[in-house]
């Protein structure tokens, strides 16, 4: 449903972010889109985002602080394989696994919060057809992560941040984009 505000076209909440209608879901349309970047030959430190995670933190520390009777969902969307590819080429795959784990570790430390990670799942993030790009997913994967949500899937318990990022790096690393999509 459209809404009109002062002559300017608003999208409903109900379908804000919803792109089933405007856009193909097809693995051809993702890889039309995605330009392979060239092998950097630096690799970000480790803490190199470690002033970004602070930053959004800082915001929303004092709101889990001030509603400790509220549970809050967090969680990490799965992005494709071909992000994934992009943060190894360009050298900032070991900085993005470093932020995730320092964020969802202190994210952990109170109680009245649950951490999902949804990208380490290898039929959701190398099927390109759930994608119109490398980051948005399809209405399927938003359904699909308010399953998980509701019943605890692939909630990261404390102390488990970082098997999580192992396992994260390992299935990135391991997938041989050649070989599944030729050169780009």
């Amino acid at each position: 449903m459209l809404e009109y505000s002062h002559g300017k076209r608003i999208v409903a909440i109900d379908d804000s972010y919803s792109w089933q209608k405007s856009f193909k879901f097809t693995e051809e349309r993702v890889l039309e889109q995605y330009k392979r970047p060239k092998p950097s030959s630096k690799t970000l430190p480790d803490e190199y985002y470690r002033t970004v995670a602070q930053s959004n933190l800082e915001l929303l520390i004092p709101i889990i602080e001030k509603h400790e009777d509220t549970d809050f969902y967090f969680f990490f969307p799965p992005y494709s394989i071909l992000w994934w590819d992009n943060q190894i080429l360009t050298g900032r795959l070991r900085a993005m696994l470093w932020m995730t784990q320092y964020i969802i570790e202190t994210l952990q430390q109170y109680p009245n919060v649950a951490v999902f990670y949804f990208q380490n799942q290898p039929e959701i993030i190398c099927d390109l057809n759930n994608y119109r790009e490398s980051m948005h997913f399809s209405q399927d994967i938003n359904h699909w992560e308010a399953e998980c949500l509701s019943d605890g899937r692939f909630r990261v318990n404390v102390g488990e941040a970082v098997d999580v990022m192992r396992e994260m790096k390992k299935t990135v690393l391991a997938f041989d984009y050649e070989a599944e999509y030729g050169q780009n």
